[in-house]
């Protein structure tokens, strides 16, 4: 059965094949949900990974995580949009978003210890380069 399946994999660790079947399953948001906390775990692991110096290969093996996890996430959003009604797809890309927003604000804690959040743009979107 499906939930046996989904209890496998999801014991395994394989994000990818756990959303797919909670999206088969109709539990969209959950699949996305375990997702996203997929993702920011990625971050989290990139931005240490630079913080500490990590080797080239360290840091290139992060951020292939990252960018298939991230790709990921916009797969499920891209196809749960035919599906789901309009308020329900929004709701998935705007938690999407914050996942990245909140890794951006955390990026920047990270490299800026001392500044207090007033210092910078609400949204940490309007930072130049």
């Amino acid at each position: 059965s499906l939930e046996r399946c989904l209890k496998a994999v999801t014991d395994a660790g394989v994000t990818p094949a756990a959303a797919y079947l909670l999206e088969r399953m109709g539990a969209t948001e959950e699949g996305m949900l375990m997702i996203r906390n997929d993702l920011a775990q990625k971050m989290g692991q990139l931005r240490e990974s630079m913080a500490l110096g990590g080797g080239v290969r360290e840091r290139q093996e992060a951020t292939r995580a990252v960018q298939d996890a991230a790709g990921l996430a916009v797969e499920v959003c891209s196809r749960s949009a035919a599906r789901l009604q309009g308020q329900q797809t929004d709701a998935l890309w705007f938690a999407l978003l914050d996942t990245f927003v909140s890794a951006r604000l955390a990026s920047d804690d990270a490299l800026h210890p001392a500044s207090q959040p007033s210092d910078r743009p609400a949204s940490g979107l309007n930072d130049g380069p």
